[in-house]
């Protein structure tokens, strides 16, 4: 058999150097001298403080073992003249390593504990990592498996997927042989690996890999030392020199394993469990908070709680965080709670270009009403209160009648900000939609994607990128109002937003691209008499051709009447258009200055 259809066998250095770089180039001379072309070497990288916490069972061996990224990059291009070279990704250390040698590495390899590491997989993508993936697949799913290998390949398209797991030393009866040939039939297309641990004083770890070979398993993992007397750690499935050169003469002569026909045996799943590493705040979160990926970090940790992606699915079925949370958390089930998501309508009489603009009709109703029965539409915010001030002058919108329930919130005339905290405190209002009274055609479909977008991306502050004005909302964690009204020195709270887009430090700002049938270049705001003739002349339309008033028809409209669409379209928003204002804004929300 010619040496082309041998398998790679790559011998794992792990932590046998004992931290010693002689060691290490002692071990790569060794494997240099074996007589077997097909072979590689892999190397564990990481960082102490990346990979565990510091009171975690194993952080001051990592200490001892730790190499800096000069003393990486000197082995690395040492070992690459001889043969080809992997990496052990454990932490964002391990990517920035990968990085700065990219030429002279040959493939990667991630263990089970590291393939939903967030921070690693942002990193591997911004890197155009293409080359080898080695997947090590113990105690996932067939299921899992899949959703795996569809987030990985947007990587690289050059996947292995390995089987075996670490259990100082593992039991010859949960190799990862016996489901070789399930994952085969279920995964076709790919190539496999096997990472094998059995005990290295049993002869039998002399077998198992031409066993592996047997079942064109095409790459090898295999521990090895110089010597058991010198290496201080890893030695459970270690093969000293001599096992080594033993096992490459009797790598042709393999002999048939009972194969068991279980998948996930329950020590590959208490390995898994036991090694995962733990998602953990990096950062205090208050009551109310939403969780997006730069609030946590990932580590190996004593206590347990749920990962990152079960983070992701809560919130996407609007759950927030019930309680306060310190730096280095862990998150249960319990400490999560369904958001109350309650829209409020800033309407108030003042206006000056349009005088009385909230009760001029539209059709036989006024602006407001048509405003609010469009918020109600919504499938996420069942809570709509109209929120106006509380002059004598505004007594007139405290007086409307809907006959749909709705609320009326009377606060502070002149400062919003305020006015919706105590409106939130009333109700008890986790999330606010904000929509101004005067989008009488205000979309509850934009509405109900931003929500979504929000809980999906757990901002603080969700907005459209580019809306038809008078179409879209805000989404705002009540939350992060208190943080406003208690740092704003200048009450420009009309214009909230500017607090958030001026302190991105302090707020996670998420700005949304929407579906493009959700967007026109048309003006559907109430400010100007011409708008108030649009409004008119479309709503018109609209009950003559019997049409529901939603974003679809409108647009449908206003796509095929010109005249409609034009008779406001010269009309801008004032202030976005007043280059002496917008600095004015801009200046006083920036919070530090």
């Amino acid at each position: 058999m010619s040496d082309n259809k041998l398998p790679i066998i790559i011998f794992e250095l792990a932590n046998t150097h004992n931290g010693q770089i002689s060691l290490v180039k002692k071990s790569v001379n060794f494997i240099k001298s074996l007589n077997y072309k097909n072979k590689a070497i892999k190397f564990q990288i990481f960082d102490p403080d990346r990979i565990s916490t510091k009171n975690y069972e194993w952080y001051k061996v990592y200490k001892r073992l730790f190499f800096n990224q000069v003393a990486w990059s000197k082995i690395i291009n040492y070992t690459s003249d001889f043969f080809k070279i992997y990496l052990d990704i454990f932490d964002t250390y391990s990517v920035e390593i990968l990085k700065k040698n990219l030429p002279n590495i040959h493939g990667i390899k991630l263990q089970p504990s590291i393939i939903y590491n967030h921070h690693v997989y942002k990193k591997l993508s911004q890197i155009n990592y293409k080359k080898e993936i080695i997947l090590n697949i113990s105690g996932f799913s067939l299921e899992e498996i899949k959703n795996i290998l569809n987030k990985y390949e947007k990587i690289s398209k050059k996947i292995v997927l390995q089987v075996g797991f670490q259990s100082y030393p593992t039991k010859i009866e949960f190799t990862g042989l016996d489901k070789i040939l399930t994952l085969k039939k279920q995964f076709s297309n790919y190539q496999f690996s096997l990472a094998d641990h059995i005990d290295g004083n049993d002869n039998f770890a002399k077998i198992v890999p031409l066993i592996a070979h047997f079942y064109k398993i095409n790459i090898i993992e295999k521990h090895f030392c110089l010597s058991k007397n010198i290496s201080k750690y890893d030695l459970a499935s270690s093969l000293d020199s001599k096992q080594i050169i033993e096992m490459i003469s009797n790598i042709l002569k393999f002999n048939i394993l009972k194969l068991k026909r279980t998948f996930n045996n329950k020590y590959e799943k208490k390995y898994l469990l036991s090694s995962k590493q733990q998602t953990l705040l990096k950062k205090p979160l208050f009551a109310g908070s939403l969780i997006s990926l730069n609030d946590v970090d990932f580590k190996r940790a004593n206590k347990k709680g749920i990962d990152f992606n079960e983070i992701l699915k809560l919130q996407s079925k609007r759950y927030i965080l019930k309680s306060k949370k310190s730096v280095d958390s862990i998150l249960l089930r319990k400490d999560f709670k369904k958001a109350k998501i309650g829209t409020f309508v800033a309407c108030r009489m003042k206006s000056t270009r349009l005088q009385n603009k909230a009760l001029l009709n539209i059709g036989n109703q006024p602006s407001i009403i048509h405003c609010i029965n469009n918020c109600i539409k919504s499938r996420f915010s069942k809570l709509i209160i109209l929120a106006t001030s509380n002059l004598i002058e505004d007594n007139v919108l405290a007086n409307l009648k809907i006959k749909k329930n709705f609320k009326i919130f009377r606060g502070s005339a002149d400062n919003v900000v305020d006015r919706y905290i105590n409106c939130a405190k009333k109700y008890k209002v986790d999330i606010i939609v904000r929509v101004t009274g005067d989008c009488p055609f205000v979309s509850s479909e934009i509405i109900d994607f931003l929500i979504q977008k929000h809980f999906e991306n757990g901002a603080d502050y969700t907005a459209a990128k580019v809306s038809s004005v008078g179409t879209s909302a805000e989404i705002i964690n009540t939350q992060s109002l208190h943080l406003i009204h208690k740092m704003m020195k200048n009450n420009i709270s009309e214009y909230m937003t500017f607090y958030f887009l001026n302190n991105k430090e302090l707020f996670k700002v998420n700005i949304v691209e929407l579906p493009k049938n959700f967007i026109r270049n048309y003006r559907l705001t109430l400010d100007y008499k011409e708008d108030l003739m649009m409004f008119n002349k479309l709503f018109f339309n609209l009950k003559r051709r019997k049409l529901k008033n939603n974003l679809k028809n409108i647009f449908k409209i206003l796509d095929q009447n010109k005249r409609i669409r034009r008779i406001n379209s010269s009309k801008k928003l004032v202030y976005k258009h007043n280059k002496k204002f917008l600095h004015y804004l801009n200046k006083n929300a920036k919070f530090n200055g």
